[in-house]
């Protein structure tokens, strides 16, 4: 190990090309079923006791109290803070990484930067880091020689863990790759991390590869200041449930990561049929039918996964969540929870391939004229836009254009919608604070809710935004559409049109 660790800072500069072999799976590794077979029980969520006195919760307390200077204040977080206490240490894995791009490194022309987005699932801590090819190639060669010189009684994980090994892996090269092996080299290399960050800290060996992974995203001093932020405030609840439905759908070893892996695989080779219907010298598509029958099929499969996640959910994540404050809505936090997660694992991958897909839908003609008089229409004031007076902002609707301009900052549909929402309902806040009766029965009618909106559209900023409306068409989930939600992307429709047309 001490040879690989002196070659770590090793670039590429021969014009030569190597293949190692040392990192490809042997014959024993590539035994069929023995992920099935061999891969260890999933710890469940520690069991909520069907009753208990107030003495028993008082005794419970004091035994916390005495362990921490915060003691939980209720039995779900007392429940949960047990939890959160053996997962505590800085071993513990909750980085989310995401390959999103390379780049050429521009003093060497030869090398290849990965741009890896992280964040941290329990602070929402986000940071943006590059990594060369060497730097992954290291990391996989050292979880290899963690799992091969593991202790001898731990032969049986030994064995499941293997199969990140078995995960498609680029070859190390030592001269320019085409665009096309980068691009499936960076999406092999995604695979692997994510499934290395899924694995359970349920053991030394487990834990020794998660550190791994931890200090090649981030330094260690850098998880110490991660570990030292205050999030005692925040409901502990849902990030459980975030951290088990992040590595149920990112592990090659379970049902639900093997069945979303596959899914992106067959999706990419059909959305790359469809492409080749695309004649590039006379621009003509012949493809838009299949294009709209294949979003439509992945917002089933997507809406399919989100109902077997929710139906197949451990029933004491929403009894936790029941002995809460009466205020929280327990089916709306679940839903939120799924509803990102499986976004995460399915809809971010396939970024490239939804585009492509909701673009073939957009009137190029219309998407002009679109931006021509957004263009022209955003050196008009509020008076001129039809705002009546009375309900003209001070800001110039600031706070509802930033929420709105958001929508193409954010990778997931369902965060998008939540961005069109908030900037609607900053609209009617505004307007409440001027002595409207927004809540219920609101003074705020559609006449007047529109021509706001529409000076919020035109100077939001927004990239696309025929293509946005589209996606959001297509991606929302249909429960979604029933509400103000619904009502709100209807409005956003209809703005859009309005302006198109005049």
């Amino acid at each position: 190990m001490s040879g690989v660790a002196g070659r770590r800072d090793e670039r590429a500069g021969s014009a030569t090309e190597i293949e190692c072999e040392e990192l490809q799976p042997t014959e024993a590794e590539i035994e069929p079923g023995w992920r099935r077979l061999l891969k260890p029980g999933r710890p469940t969520l520690a069991p909520v006791p069907p009753t208990l006195s107030l003495q028993d919760l008082a005794q419970s307390k004091e035994v916390s109290a005495s362990e921490e200077d915060h003691p939980p204040s209720t039995l779900a977080g007392h429940v949960m803070w047990k939890l959160a206490m053996k997962m505590s240490n800085h071993y513990e894995n909750r980085l989310s990484v995401r390959v999103v791009r390379c780049e050429t490194v521009s003093a060497m022309p030869a090398v290849t930067e990965y741009v890896v987005h992280v964040v941290d699932l329990h602070t929402r801590v986000f940071w943006i880091t590059k990594k060369r090819f060497s730097d992954f190639y290291f990391l996989r060669r050292k979880v290899r020689g963690i799992i091969r010189h593991a202790p001898e009684a731990d032969d049986e994980e030994k064995d499941y863990l293997r199969f990140l090994l078995d995960l498609p892996f680029p070859r190390r090269r030592f001269r320019p790759a085409s665009a096309t092996a980068i691009s499936r080299g960076m999406g092999e290399i995604e695979v692997f991390l994510r499934n290395l960050a899924a694995l359970e800290p349920d053991s030394k060996l487990q834990r020794s590869l998660l550190k791994e992974l931890q200090l090649e995203m981030c330094s260690d001093e850098f998880v110490s200041s991660l570990e030292k932020i205050d999030t005692t405030a925040e409901i502990p609840e849902p990030k459980w449930l975030t951290y088990d439905l992040f590595r149920r759908l990112n592990c090659e070893g379970t049902v639900e990561g093997s069945t979303c892996y596959k899914f992106l695989q067959v999706f990419r080779n059909r959305v790359a049929t469809i492409e080749s219907t695309l004649c590039t010298q006379c621009n003509k598509f012949e493809g838009a039918t299949l294009a709209a029958a294949a979003v439509g099929d992945l917002r089933n499969t997507v809406s399919s996964i989100e109902k077997y996640i929710g139906d197949h959910l451990d029933p004491q994540y929403a009894d936790t969540l029941s002995l809460l404050d009466q205020s929280v809505n327990v089916p709306s936090i679940l839903e939120d929870c799924i509803f990102h997660a499986v976004e995460d694992t399915v809809v971010v991958p396939l970024e490239k391939q939804v585009a492509f897909l909701v673009g073939t839908s957009v009137d190029k003609e219309a998407e002009q004229r679109l931006v021509r008089n957004i263009e022209r229409l955003r050196c008009r004031s509020q008076a001129e836009s039809g705002i009546p007076e009375h309900l003209q902002s001070d800001d110039n609707w600031g706070l509802s254009c930033h929420h709105l301009s958001m929508i193409d900052e954010r990778p997931l549909p369902v965060d998008k919608i939540h961005e069109l929402l908030r900037s609607a309902l900053e609209i009617f806040k505004n307007c409440g604070e001027k002595n409207l009766e927004w809540h219920d029965n609101s003074a705020l009618t559609a006449d007047d809710y529109l021509p706001i909106h529409i000076y919020v559209v035109v100077n939001s900023g927004l990239k696309r935004p025929l293509a946005t409306k589209e996606l959001l068409g297509a991606m929302i989930h249909p429960s979604l559409m029933l509400g103000e939600v619904g009502y709100f992307l209807t409005m956003f429709e209809v703005a859009l049109k309005y302006i198109a047309d005049m």
